[in-house]
């Protein structure tokens, strides 16, 4: 039985795979339908599987799971259509002369569904918890394996160490930032995307 997804971007379907999570496995999804919402800003999407029973992005490990919190979460960058990296969570970033440290400063004001505001701390503790997961739930992500440090210099700067320069490291800078002090990521899901997780009724719909 095909599941109705409500409320999310056609570009969640154009940017399967390209939401980076920690341990994904890709899973191949089928069947998938499309229509327009009763609203403008509303798609219903049909996907042949069931979503993760776990929404937390950082151990989700299903295709159609991804398309769909793609667009509840953010990451300090975000891709486009066109396979571009464009600013997120961070408004700038700077590359040292050694192109071994990345600075990035947070855009003021942002805050979680709940209300919370985005701290730099939440993106150390975000990254820190795939780098080195003590999590069992989360698997080691190979994208951050050339992570040394990440720490906050203050309340909206965040500062990456490589080990070695890494041509390929912004593309890493979509990983969900998600805020440390909530424990129902599993059930209820808080991020700072454009759509905000409403409800779930399994084997049925994700609002």
């Amino acid at each position: 039985m095909k599941k109705r997804i409500l409320a999310i971007l056609l570009v969640a379907v154009m940017a399967i795979g390209m939401f980076v999570g920690c341990g994904v496995n890709e899973e191949a999804t089928s069947g998938s339908e499309m229509s327009a919402g009763v609203h403008a800003n509303e798609i219903t999407v049909g996907l042949a599987n069931d979503l993760d029973s776990n929404l937390d992005p950082h151990k989700t490990t299903k295709a159609g799971t991804r398309e769909v919190m793609f667009n509840v979460f953010d990451g300090l960058l975000k891709p486009t259509p066109n396979g571009d990296l464009a600013p997120a969570l961070a408004e700038k970033y700077e590359v040292s002369e050694n192109r071994l440290t990345y600075t990035f400063t947070l855009r003021d004001g942002v805050q979680y569904h709940n209300g919370d505001t985005v701290k730099a701390s939440d993106v150390v503790w975000s990254f820190k918890r795939c780098i080195h997961p003590a999590d069992p739930e989360i698997k080691p992500d190979d994208a951050l394996e050339n992570i040394a440090d990440v720490i906050a210099v203050d309340d909206k700067t965040v500062a990456f160490t490589l080990f070695q320069p890494d041509v390929d490291f912004l593309s890493s800078m979509t990983l969900a930032v998600i805020p440390e002090n909530y424990d129902r990521q599993n059930i209820a899901p808080v991020g700072t995307g454009p759509f905000k997780f409403v409800s779930r009724q399994a084997q049925d719909t994700v609002v």
